[in-house]
């Protein structure tokens, strides 16, 4: 089964990058067959033959391979300690011992079930998943033939209908395949030939049984993203191949006529099914649209080169994935000398959330030679107890070549290492060990100073270790000292990545020096020579770090714990770089610094290291700098206090004026400012795109306010409610550039930029490379202060986009539910502007009828029954006039509806 996953998985991937890198050199209907091995692959689960080229040869090398035909025994972890004084030693088998362990004849308790347990969850999916299929399948159809008109087309081979239940034309069937098409599409002549030739195009590439099987693999490999995003992926190069199919067959001359066919289609933002459903559509969502209709415009070429590289390329990928191993019959693995046995044993142990395993290398030939020990310590409370595990085994010199041992892990172990021995060649024994909890990092904290906490260097950490050690060979102890009441104090804090925490304080108390565990647990005497060093390591790191260097150590630390969560081990880390990249004094009422951080992190073993999310080596140390960039951290000076508000990553950005814009986004976002480039009058723009969308722009007045001020664009955001920052690209803070633009303006030069109308046309031809004319765009009134409306403008925008098909207002909140939610917790801002269109009038379409669902919505139990009207601004006119009559009870008590005299009063 892992050989399946491990294969399929590759698969997929390497299919992916192969689109990313020649899509627009080979044939889209090329690129579209590729997606079949991998539906061949995850539909058959057993490789053809064993190969040397198969991906599972590397996996044979892993230090710890998952084996799922042995059994893997498994000591739990005690679950309850005595309370008793003294040292307890616990033996597997025996029972008497509170929470003694299983005798080794039996299986795993705790690895048979977790794997048992996740193969019901994956069970459980896919038949959830097959009846997701199956019910989809069954729902759409019902809609489809309770709604379908027979409609005669006998060119197309196949019957056609019309619903009105569908978002676009489809092709739906498997035993009896049809053409179903939207009312819209039915009436124009021209887009209906290009839509059958279409879904016919769909038909002999098959794509309706290519669906279901996609559903079918979804069902199958519910949990997999590679599988989720095959799926999307290979859902869109069949509408592009199957677009490329149709200009063949109508010829070059009907290429920009069935863009048009195309363009009119694709209004809709969605398919009329899902990836589960077995139908075919034009629609390929928005993001899909860019791509096929530059397809269409453009006329990619098919390079031959490209087209060998990719064939060849897809061979490979078939001779690596659709094989297993290469076992070579007849020739005898290599053997390990001891000391590789031991290396391999100890470089194989592997890290859970609950569990530490080890395996014994199947390679070293006898495996009676092994002498094993694994012993520890857990508190109890005040007092510890012993630990030893496998010890029958060990006597008995049973251990097993191949198979893999685990111990539980427990939250109160302190100490647990093993230790392995082999006898040499030269007669004598070799033993190596090494701990099996996860690693040890400090805090050192000086009580009193408040956020004064750093991570310790090396020679700190090995400090902090003495101390404890000193602490825990004495014998005597004195009751707990109050800590703050001490003059100096340090709180060491021993933290450990399987989540226990231990607490020291190191003090002086009358002369003398004392480490104390806990705040109320005993203290002992500490060697004075021994806390001097570690005081002037800790005063002297505390001292001189500064508030910048504190937030880099915060950061790293951070990075550290989240590498321990996955069982990776940092041994040292340091920082290596820390400079200030930026500095903007005008973003906020306070200075906003961002500072570049480098650092270098050495893990125990560097194979366990999954390099993701930027993170990349040099020379065997880990560091932050890949397709992320690097980490930068963002502080703010209120009162000229440094204040780490969080960190971003440079990513491509490598400029000042594109790290003003991003970090302007960044604190918009967290709401730590308002979204408002600059303060004071605004404009509205709005214009159409090419594609027949409507955009609107924002304009504000960077430098000077009112008559003689520039007027530049700040954002803009376009008909799906997205936003755009506009910043000049430049090498300084924007406002330093408008700044020039002012004083360039003041000695008579371009003098449109004071026209609010001009500016946007130039920011709209020039920097768009937008079509448009001076009477074309339309500008608001001027208005002051943060620009709401334009939000509930692009929201309403969003609704009224579809479904194109209905004319039942409900069906477009339906398909726009969390946009119409949206809107209506916007409350009095939305109902403000609701009531501001409605006063211009004209309000007697769809938009008017949304408008008056919203407006209900937010009234709530304010809103008097009106009776039936025909359009949203029939019923407002109703509505204002028995507010008129009421304005005076309205204003007392009804807050929401005397909104209405507000904006009467501002109209």
């Amino acid at each position: 089964m892992i050989e399946y996953l491990v294969t399929s998985s590759v698969l997929i991937t390497a299919l992916i990058c192969l689109r990313a890198v020649f899509r627009n050199k080979i044939s889209r209907r090329l690129q579209y067959a590729l997606w079949g091995l991998a539906l061949l692959r995850l539909l058959l689960p057993f490789p053809l033959m064993k190969s040397p080229l198969s991906v599972m040869n590397a996996a044979r090398t892993a230090p710890l391979q998952a084996r799922e035909e042995k059994a893997v025994p498994n000591v739990p972890a005690p679950e309850a300690l005595p309370s008793g004084a003294g040292s307890t030693q616990i033996v597997p088998g025996d029972e008497s011992v509170p929470g003694g362990v299983q005798k080794q004849g039996g299986k795993s308790g705790s690895g048979d079930s977790a794997a048992e347990y996740l193969k019901r969850i994956w069970f459980a999916g896919s038949a959830a998943g097959i009846f997701w299929v199956v019910s989809t399948n069954l729902r759409f159809y019902a809609r489809l033939r309770k709604t379908r008109m027979g409609y005669e087309a006998p060119e197309a081979g196949l019957p056609v209908y019309v619903s009105p239940a569908i978002d676009s034309p489809c092709l739906f069937g498997l035993p009896r395949p049809a053409i179903y098409l939207t009312p819209r599409a039915a009436q124009s002549g021209e887009t209906m030939r290009m839509v059958l030739e279409h879904e016919l195009c769909h038909y002999r590439h098959g794509d309706h049984l290519w669906s279901l099987m996609r559903g079918l693999c979804l069902a199958a490999h519910w949990w997999n993203p590679l599988v989720w995003a095959a799926a999307i992926l290979s859902r869109l190069d069949a509408e592009m191949a199957c677009d490329e199919a149709v200009i063949r067959r109508i010829g070059e001359g009907g290429r920009l006529e069935y863009g048009r066919a195309l363009v009119d289609m694709i209004a809709v933002k969605k398919a009329p099914s899902g990836l589960m459903c077995a139908a075919t559509t034009m629609v390929s969502g928005k993001r899909g649209i860019k791509s096929r209709l530059d397809m269409i415009i453009k006329k990619p070429k098919t390079f031959v080169p490209a087209l060998v590289a990719v064939i060849i390329a897809a061979a490979l990928c078939v001779g690596c994935t659709f094989t297993s191993a290469k076992t070579d019959a007849g020739v005898k693995s290599k053997r390990l000398s001891p000391e590789e046995a031991l290396d391999k044993l100890i470089s194989g142990i592997s890290f859970s959330d609950s569990q530490v395993s080890f395996t014994i290398p199947e390679d070293y030939e006898n495996p009676k030679d092994w002498n094993i020990h694994i012993a520890g310590r857990a508190l109890s409370g005040e007092f510890s107890q012993s630990l030893h595990f496998y010890e029958d085994v060990n006597d008995a010199k049973a251990w097993e070549r191949g198979k893999t041992y685990a111990v539980a892990l427990s939250k109160d172990y302190v100490e647990l290492s093993i230790s392995a021995a082999l006898p040499s060649q030269s007669g004598g024994t070799i033993e190596k060990s090494a701990s099996l909890l996860p690693s040890i990092s400090y805090n050192i904290r000086k009580l009193g100073a408040a956020g004064s906490v750093l991570l310790p260097s090396p020679e700190g950490a090995k400090l902090c270790e003495d101390i404890i050690a000193d602490f825990m060979v004495k014998s005597a102890a004195w009751p707990a000292a109050d800590v703050d009441a001490l003059d100096e104090c340090y709180l060491i804090e021993q933290k450990y990545s399987n989540g226990k925490n231990i607490d020291y304080y190191a003090y002086k108390l009358e002369g003398l020096a004392y480490l104390q565990h806990g705040v109320g647990g005993q203290r002992s005497r500490l060697n004075d020579e021994l806390y001097e060093r570690f005081k002037a390591y800790a005063d002297s790191r505390l001292a001189g770090g500064s508030a910048q260097e504190r937030f880099a150590r915060e950061y790293v630390d951070k990075v550290i714990e989240s590498f321990k969560s996955y069982g990776v081990i940092i041994k040292d880390s340091k920082i290596t770089s820390l400079k200030k990249a930026a500095r903007f004094e005008n973003l906020t009422a306070y200075p906003i610094e961002l500072w570049l951080l480098e650092y270098r992190m050495l893990p125990e073993d560097i194979s366990k290291v999954i390099f993701a999310g930027g993170m990349t080596q040099e020379n065997g140390a880990i560091t932050e700098y890949g397709s992320m960039g690097q980490p930068l951290l963002i502080i703010s000076y209120p009162n000229g206090n440094p204040t780490y508000l969080g960190n971003t990553w440079t990513g491509s950005v490598n400029e000042e004026g594109g790290m003003e814009n991003g970090l302007r986004l960044w604190l918009e976002n967290r709401k730590l400012i308002k979204p408002e480039t600059y303060q004071g009058d605004h404009y509205n723009v709005s214009f159409k795109l090419s594609d027949g969308r409507e955009a609107i722009l924002i304009l504000s007045q960077p430098v000077r306010k009112g008559s003689g001020g520039i007027w530049c664009v700040e954002r803009w955001y376009d008909s799906y409610g997205n936003m755009y920052l506009v910043t000049p690209d430049l090498k300084g803070e924007a406002y330093k550039y408008y700044l020039e633009l002012q004083a360039e303006c003041d000695s008579g030069h371009r003098p449109g930029l004071l026209d609010p109308r001009q500016a946007a046309l130039e920011y709209i031809t020039g920097t768009m490379g937008q079509h448009a004319t001076f009477d074309s765009i339309k500008v608001s009134e001027k208005y002051s202060g943060l620009d709401a409306d334009v939000v509930v403008w692009s929201l309403l925008n969003e609704i009224c986009s579809s479904p194109a098909a209905s004319s039942n207002p409900g069906d477009y909140i339906k398909a726009h539910k969390s946009s119409y939610e949206a809107l209506v917790s916007g409350g009095e801002t939305t109902l403000r502007y609701i009531c501001s269109e409605f006063l211009k009038g004209g309000q007697t379409g769809l938009n008017g009828h949304i408008m008056r669902s919203v407006m209900l919505d937010i009234l709530g139990g304010e809103a008097p029954d009106l009776g039936t009207a025909s359009t949203g601004q029939e019923w407002f006119e109703r509505w204002k006039d028995w507010a008129l009559k009421n304005r005076g009870e309205l204003e007392k008590n009804n807050a929401k509806s005397a909104l209405l005299f507000k904006v009467m009063k501002s109209a």
